[in-house]
């Protein structure tokens, strides 16, 4: 199965076939505009609210400590949602849409998951681009690029 992940859902993909119960069932991945790296994302929100900086990281050790009600019950592990940690487990073949001009995710998680796993990771990085519209753009090189990915992605026995 070919795991398709937007923004967050680019973060439970990787997730998913990292560490997930069913991921010697997943062939491959593709992202657009995935959140790769969480400690960078949220000190770069907070920057963009002009929150100090002692308070963005206050933040973010309370959620790693599951101190916020909205966090994970026993925290959020954040030392395992970045570019090294995904590169580290990957085993299947990812494409990453990403776009040096996204507003809300930066492309830098995705630059790092493509230099940190050159063998698996295929990034196609557009100039212009905001999040999750990255197809609006280059609705053409968008898709020709995932139908050549998905297209050369190995067939596992079950998939036929």
């Amino acid at each position: 199965m070919t795991l398709f992940g937007w923004s967050m859902g680019g973060t439970a993909a990787l997730v998913s076939a990292t560490r997930g119960e069913h991921r010697d069932a997943i062939d491959g991945l593709i992202l657009d505009s995935p959140a790769i790296d969480w400690d960078e994302l949220l000190r770069y929100h907070a920057a963009g609210r002009r929150a100090p900086k002692l308070v963005a990281e206050l933040g973010i050790r309370l959620l790693w400590q599951g101190r916020v009600r909205g966090g994970e019950a026993g925290g959020i592990a954040f030392d395992g949602l970045n570019a090294a940690a995904f590169g580290r487990e990957l085993q299947v073949p990812v494409l990453v849409h990403a776009s040096e001009q996204d507003s809300f995710v930066p492309c830098s998680g995705a630059q790092r998951l493509a230099a940190a796993r050159p063998d698996l990771v295929q990034l196609r990085l557009q100039k212009r681009g905001e999040h999750v519209k990255l197809w609006n753009v280059d609705p053409e090189r968008w898709e020709r690029a995932t139908e050549q990915f998905a297209r050369a992605l190995p067939r596992p026995a079950w998939r036929g």
